[in-house]
């Protein structure tokens, strides 16, 4: 039911991209530079708000609309080389005919074991400091003048 045909054209979505184009040796290389290039979009984003919005106490449309512009445009330049991505043919696509409540269950079952509880503890954290320093973090910078 949740499998994806072999006849679908766009199988992109980067976990299987970079796990189907990695073997053992070159894994943790590709995974750091996925890692850097994640990461460096943030860094790239605020940089170009700052220089736009830089002695701007109320931000003007065209500013803001300047800086949508500008994302959607790298966003579409970062989609180009994915859709020119090699499909890897070789590797299997899983089709399952599993039901929704057994694949709930094996879920749960997995979900439980002992290092995927710790994994989740990892992940929780990571995602609380994410919040924090997209979220509120940046607002409140912002708004100190007031």
């Amino acid at each position: 039911m949740f499998g994806v045909s072999n006849s679908f054209p766009f199988k992109l979505v980067q976990g299987p991209i970079l796990a189907n184009n990695s073997d053992d040796d070159t894994i943790t290389r590709n995974s750091g530079i996925f890692w850097a290039m994640n990461m460096s979009s943030s860094l790239v984003a605020n940089l170009v708000s700052f220089f736009l919005f830089q002695d701007q106490e109320i931000i003007a449309e065209e500013s803001w609309k300047l800086l949508g512009a500008i994302i959607t445009g790298v966003t579409a330049a970062g989609l180009v080389p994915t859709l020119l991505m090699r499909l890897t043919p070789w590797a299997e696509c899983k089709t399952t005919d599993q039901s929704v409540l057994t694949t709930l269950e094996s879920f749960l079952r997995l979900f439980g074991s002992r290092g995927m509880l710790l994994l989740s503890m990892t992940m929780f954290f990571t995602g609380i400091n994410q919040s924090l320093a997209v979220g509120v973090y940046s607002g409140s910078i912002g708004f100190t003048k007031g």
